[in-house]
């Protein structure tokens, strides 16, 4: 005779879980193309004591939508004016005979000089973008390190910049 398993008590849990987690994910949905993304609304977002996840979440894409758009189009802008000059590729050269050349022998990358420093000069407008970005971000905790002003708002700026940086990474 063939035997069969018993069903398992924790099967009608399992299906009611995942109907709570359906109806959880169609609310947020609902939520989010309700939800205004004027810059007024994100900033009260970030100044928020009692923000959801869901709002902060909309904060953090909204960051990192900003943080994109803003490194491509600064750098189709920047690009043009830096590629190939003099102090560039001078930099460059710097940089692969003082670690990147035994970096990238080591990791097993096969690139002459030439191929790393048309690289280097396509992407170096990155690396002054990226140290702006943390520099505004240093500033948005001053008020917190100093202790100035309201403590909710100085906290909830140091909660911005938290954010801010997972928008851009």
């Amino acid at each position: 005779p063939k035997h069969s398993t018993p069903p398992s008590p924790n099967r009608n849990h399992k299906t009611e879980t995942e109907a709570v987690k359906s109806q959880i994910r169609r609310s947020a949905l609902q939520s989010v193309a309700k939800m205004s993304f004027s810059l007024s609304t994100l900033i009260d977002i970030a100044l928020d004591e009692n923000a959801t996840a869901l709002e902060l979440l909309c904060l953090v894409l909204c960051l990192s939508v900003f943080w994109s758009v803003t490194f491509s189009i600064t750098g189709a802008i920047v690009r043009p004016l830096v590629y190939d000059k003099p102090w560039l590729r001078a930099a460059g050269e710097r940089e692969y005979e003082h670690g990147a050349k035994q970096g990238m022998e080591e990791a097993g990358i096969k690139c002459s000089k030439e191929e790393y420093l048309q690289w280097f000069m396509r992407n170096w407008v990155g690396g002054p973008l990226v140290a702006l970005q943390h520099l505004v971000d240093g500033a948005l905790c001053i008020p917190a390190v100093l202790k100035m002003g309201d403590p909710r708002v100085y906290s909830s700026l140091a909660c911005l910049v938290i954010m801010n940086e997972m928008g851009f990474e």
